[in-house]
């Protein structure tokens, strides 16, 4: 199964004056702040019946590739992300037909990798698996 989607992340210069746009068009009530060091940002839903999660993310480090996002003159949509039942399985199958891994990382038990879609897509596809445990 290739998987749900989990989220939409979006990359502005300002978290805040991002939120503040987007609570206006979408009529945003509840956002819930994080902050992982390398980026920060504001996570919220829209939609009644099927939930999706939408991330606005601020960069913090300057060598991560949400920053060189920016410094190539984007903002806005980045990355579609996909909760899967194997990550590992996932990052096989993306590997061998050659798309390239630009993050492989775990925030707690959360994995997850970035694939350059980029040319493709214009956007960045992100694979998850949330409870994963190494093999």
């Amino acid at each position: 199964m290739f998987g749900d989607i989990d989220h939409i992340g979006f990359v502005f210069r300002s978290v805040e004056e991002a939120v503040q746009k987007f609570k206006k068009i979408f009529g945003i009530e509840q956002v819930m702040r994080f902050d992982y060091g390398v980026v920060k940002g504001a996570r919220f839903m829209i939609g009644k019946q099927s939930k999706l999660r939408i991330d606005l993310i601020e960069p913090q480090d300057k060598k991560s590739i949400f920053y060189e996002f920016l410094e190539e003159g984007k903002s806005g949509l980045h990355h579609i992300g996909f909760q899967v039942e194997n990550v590992d399985e996932r990052i096989k199958e993306w590997d061998s037909m050659g798309f390239k891994q630009v993050i492989n990382s775990m925030i707690g038990t959360n994995k997850f990798v970035y694939y350059d879609t980029t040319e493709i897509l214009g956007h960045m596809i992100e694979f998850g698996q949330f409870d994963y445990k190494k093999p």
